[in-house]
């Protein structure tokens, strides 16, 4: 009996309960290959990967001293960060391949995430991090058939971890002009009651401004932006990103001061990717207001550097007033919702591969190439 080379009618991956984000170190990845054969298939068996990449591409055009003499360089750089590859059949027989008979099959899998250290997916201008469930159908002296299903993983950063509890505080101070005529300083505070926010938060910045010159300040900005690196072998590029902003059109008169508390909602955004974890991507935040000085002189910048977790702060009392307004994106991702999350999903995907109808299964496409 010769192997078939018709393709399967359904060939597909499926989470418990459609689930495509996962929390590391709390969620089991967990779901069934669907298979549907209308022909015996000789094959080493079937498998499913978890596979985690992080790739950086980027051109850069340098300068020499004519245009004859300029050239581009191309940088790339590819990682993976996890890879993780599980049977689901192999030949009954111990042989290296067996026919694999018609008909329909559910075989179900799972991967813990215990104990794994990963980035967030992410997409920048210059990279991206991935993550898909591939299943595959080993032929051997043939391509082998293969099925994607992108999913999210996100680290579980809490923003209540006692590391994130000092504030963040910031003091300069400025005078314009010079020499003789040289006025009184301005003297700029910024404080932020934690090092670490959620996305749906308020962030409070406490701004205090004593103008003691002789001109009026325009205005003052707050402001949560981005700084990502990107890394490849002999090369390494910088973004620089406002996320978010809060223009206060407040003018401080001279010999006045301003002295208030701004809220500057987080959008939903990337968590924090530290360089160890990323590899080749490092995604940063900084949290800055900027004191606006009059034509002339240059701005008063007061940048503070910041963590964005997943896990918002159990006590809203740190914006005094504003505790109906915390709205956290993740409002749902608390350590025991999610372990409690993760042991449903455990117990509900629990069973044996057998030839039981697919639910939602979806026709086969051979869609994910390896870029080798």
């Amino acid at each position: 009996m010769e192997g078939s080379d018709a393709e399967p009618k359904q060939f597909s991956v499926t989470t418990q309960n459609m689930q495509q984000v996962f929390f590391v170190g709390y969620n089991t990845i967990s779901g069934n290959v669907v298979l549907d054969l209308v022909e015996p298939k000789k094959t080493r068996g079937v498998f499913i990967q978890l596979l985690g990449r992080v790739t950086t591409d980027w051109t850069e055009k340098t300068d020499g001293s004519g245009d004859n003499n300029s050239k581009t360089m191309h940088f790339h750089g590819t990682e993976t960060v996890v890879d993780i590859k599980k049977a689901l059949w192999v030949p009954p027989t111990g042989a290296e391949s067996d026919f694999l008979q018609p008909g329909q099959y559910t075989m179900p899998f799972l991967f813990e995430t215990q104990g794994l250290a990963l980035p967030p997916n992410f997409k920048g201008p210059y990279g991206k991090i991935t993550y898909v469930l591939r299943a595959s159908i080993g032929r051997p002296w043939k391509w082998d058939h293969r099925t994607f299903l992108p999913i999210t993983l996100l680290p579980v950063r809490d923003c209540n971890d006692p590391r994130f509890d000092t504030p963040l505080e910031r003091q300069e101070e400025k005078t314009m002009c010079c020499c003789c005529c040289a006025s009184g300083p301005i003297v700029a505070t910024a404080r932020v009651p934690s090092a670490a926010w959620c996305p749906g938060e308020l962030v409070p910045f406490h701004v205090h401004v004593e103008n003691h010159s002789n001109k009026p300040m325009n205005n003052i900005t707050c402001e949560l932006g981005s700084t990502t690196k990107f890394f490849a072998p002999g090369g390494k590029s910088a973004d620089d990103k406002r996320v978010v902003g809060e223009n206060l059109r407040r003018a401080v008169p001279a010999g006045c001061y301003f002295d208030d508390t701004v809220f500057l909602r987080v959008p939903s955004c990337c968590p924090t990717i530290e360089r160890a974890i990323g590899r080749l991507i490092e995604h940063e935040y900084w949290l800055q207001v900027t004191v606006h000085l009059p034509s002339g002189s240059f701005d008063l910048h007061m940048r503070m550097p910041v963590t964005i977790g997943t896990v918002p702060h159990k006590n809203p009392s740190l914006v005094p007033g504003k505790d109906a307004a915390q709205t956290p994106v993740y409002n749902w991702a608390n350590p025991e919702g999610i372990t409690q999350a993760a042991t449903a999903a455990a117990q509900a995907s629990a069973g044996a591969a057998g030839a039981t109808p697919a639910a939602q299964a979806t026709p086969y496409q051979d869609a994910y190439q390896d870029s080798s």
